[in-house]
């Protein structure tokens, strides 16, 4: 549209909006504007477009209109600003009068409940690039869920409970395919309600009956705080990926790229991330190109609201085969694979660290819960770790990732549940239990320990430090170590005797526990001890945390003594245990520390060490001296500051 003639359109709003209906909607929330047209078109797809444009008194947004069946085409999308929003709608048959030229008005107000997702608005990266946030710059954690088959091969009534259950748990995304990620027949795939998702045996006629069940799914979750990780296509039913041996049909490039821009359109005003390719390689020039085409489809009519990834084959990452001059893909993913105790769960983390991606990065397929090690019975024959994965295997590779730099999340899968197993429609990869039953997996339930632990202690402030590790007994070959300003977190894997921590390090002399990652449990352990060694309570896994800061500051009356150090008088004091040392750096710095008699003779000494700026405290447990005055060196490159305590046997 013309300058011109939108001047004059917000002309005649301006005069003529006392006789204009407005709709009322919702910021961040589903908006849908319906169209009856008189002429009935042979491919409605493909034969018309409906462009629609939306104005207020600052804003603009273009966006456009898909045939939903029928007669009836609609336009959506979502509004993160209140107030009166004009449209108005162009159509490229100028003598449909009934899509051409219509216009209206809506009212957009505040939403006044708890869904996240309508409160904070839709997911974007972080500044920093290395996590995902809400559009109020809130973080949040990608649990994803893993149910790729539930669009065809469910019932509503098991919807509503499959949601049910994640959102209690405390999961955030769930992971699914618009059509299959197996098999399509001349159909496509035939929904539960006898829906196919093409007409008449061809790819060219999408059928839009099929997809108002994915609607369903798609607005149950948004409606109970979950995003949905939709994959348009999986890569093996496109003719650049698919494996002509196969028996599946696939869709050609021009069906394929259709197919991206019906669903764009129509998806687009939800709370979605799109998972572009599934499972494959793109390694060669005309499979990127074909991607690139795929996802920037995505991307145009989605007016780039809506985060993009892509899905790697096993043991491979997104970063393989897209650098960082791929503007579509908004954040990385790798597939770890289904394995127990492998060790690409942190080497993509690690290397993406290292190469500086510059994306946010997530692990979007680990080893899925009672799924075959491996995949295939009996199981990796050269590894048996694991005939089927168990949880523990799930809670290690979760961790790893997480730790190693994964910080935008981690991705969970039960066998029964990502094919979807029933008793009608039985899965592949020889499952044990149908949907109902493996909605129940203990692992779920350790992924809602993970997400709370992760939210708690801060996991998109953390920075990978595995370089702190200097040793350990275990029948790992990693362990995983974070840290942030505040906390330092530490995976255990089980069997684990002990791990030694490198001395000079934020840690020293700092305060630390155990949570059970399996029932959330927490034990206190006190402080480090002198060869800064931690042995875990027992054969399991454990999940370490280690508090920087831990006591009241409040308590502490400081007293500055120069620029860089601040101290306090040691606590307890007079002592007969053990006292605090507690000091104070404005900068990181060597500090010395020791102790002297009365008659200036140094009786113990804790050697020069690097300590972080902020607050520092160490432990001073006294042997084989008695009791009376000493005195407490503290001495930095340019200061030395003394403490006088007493001991009392």
């Amino acid at each position: 549209m013309q300058l011109k003639n939108l001047f004059f359109l917000v002309i005649f709003f301006v005069i003529f909006d006392h006789i204009l209906f407005s709709q009322t909607f919702t910021k961040n929330n589903l908006i849908e504007i319906s169209f009856y047209s008189k002429i009935e078109y042979k491919n409605p797809i493909k034969d018309v477009t409906i462009e629609c444009l939306f104005f207020s008194q600052k804003d603009t947004i273009k966006t456009f209109g898909f045939w939903s069946g029928n007669n009836i085409y609609k336009i959506r999308l979502s509004i993160n600003k209140t107030g009166k929003w004009y449209y108005h709608t162009i159509c490229s048959d100028k003598n449909n009068y009934d899509l051409n030229n219509q216009s209206g008005s809506i009212y957009i107000e505040d939403y006044s409940g708890n869904n996240p997702l309508y409160n904070k608005g839709h997911i974007k990266v972080s500044k920093n690039k290395k996590y995902l946030v809400y559009d109020n710059g809130d973080p949040i954690f990608y649990l994803g869920d893993t149910a790729w088959e539930i669009t065809w091969k469910s019932y509503k009534e098991q919807v509503l409970e499959y949601i049910s259950d994640r959102k209690r748990k405390g999961f955030t995304v769930l992971q699914i395919v618009a059509l299959s990620h197996q098999y399509l027949y001349s159909f496509g795939v035939k929904n539960r309600y006898n829906d196919s998702s093409f007409l008449n045996n061809s790819f060219d006629k999408i059928n839009p009956k099929y997809f108002d069940y994915l609607d369903f799914i798609v607005k149950t979750a948004n409606d109970s705080g979950l995003i949905v990780a939709l994959v348009p296509l999986w890569a093996a039913e496109s003719e650049i990926n698919a494996d002509k041996n196969r028996k599946s049909r696939f869709l050609s490039k021009e069906q394929s790229l259709n197919l991206a821009k019906y669903l764009a359109i129509r998806y687009s005003g939800y709370h979605l991330i799109w998972i572009i390719g599934g499972d494959n390689s793109y390694n060669t020039y005309e499979r990127r190109k074909f991607w690139n085409d795929f996802a920037n489809t995505i991307k145009y009519y989605t007016r780039n609201q809506q985060l993009c990834t892509n899905h790697p084959m096993g043991w491979s990452t997104s970063f393989d085969f897209f650098d960082k001059s791929t503007s579509w893909l908004d954040f990385h993913m790798y597939q770890s694979s289904h394995i127990a105790g492998g060790d690409f769960t942190w080497i993509p983390a690690k290397a993406g660290t290292i190469i500086h991606i510059n994306k946010p990065l997530l692990n979007g397929e680990p080893n899925y819960e009672d799924i075959n090690n491996n995949l295939w019975l009996p199981g990796d024959t050269s590894q048996l770790k694991s005939t089927r994965i168990k949880p523990v295997d799930v809670r290690q590779a979760s961790y790893e990732s997480i730790l190693s730099g994964a910080f935008v999340g981690i991705t969970y899968g039960a066998n029964g549940i990502w094919q979807w197993h029933t008793e009608e429609l039985p899965g592949s990869h020889l499952p044990r239990y149908f949907v109902d039953e493996a909605l129940h997996f203990n692992g779920s339930l350790s992924m809602s320990i993970l997400r709370k632990i992760m939210e708690k202690y801060r996991w998109y402030e953390l920075q990978p430090k595995y370089e702190l590790v200097l040793g350990y007994e275990s029948n790992e070959n990693y362990i995983p170590v974070a840290e942030n300003s505040n906390y330092g977190i530490i995976y255990i894997p089980k069997n684990t005797k002990s791990i030694k921590i490198k001395k000079n390090n934020n840690f020293y002399n700092s305060q630390y526990f155990f949570i059970n990652p399996e029932t959330g449990d927490s034990l206190f352990c006190n402080f480090y001890n002198i060869n800064n060694t931690i042995i875990p309570p027992d054969s399991n896994d454990w999940v370490v945390i280690i508090q920087k800061k831990n006591y009241n500051l409040e308590n502490i009356k400081w007293q500055e003594l120069n620029n860089n150090i601040k101290i306090s008088n040691n606590y307890p004091n007079p002592f007969n245990s053990q006292t605090k040392i507690n000091f104070a750096l404005k900068y990181p710095s060597f500090i010395k520390i020791s102790i002297y008699d009365i008659l200036g003779k140094k009786i113990y000494d804790f050697g020069e060490n690097l300590y972080n700026s902020g607050i520092n405290t160490i432990i001073w447990e006294p042997e084989k001296i008695s009791s009376g005055i000493y005195f407490i060196k503290i001495q930095s490159y340019d200061n030395v500051k003394y403490l006088k305590t007493l001991y009392l046997k």
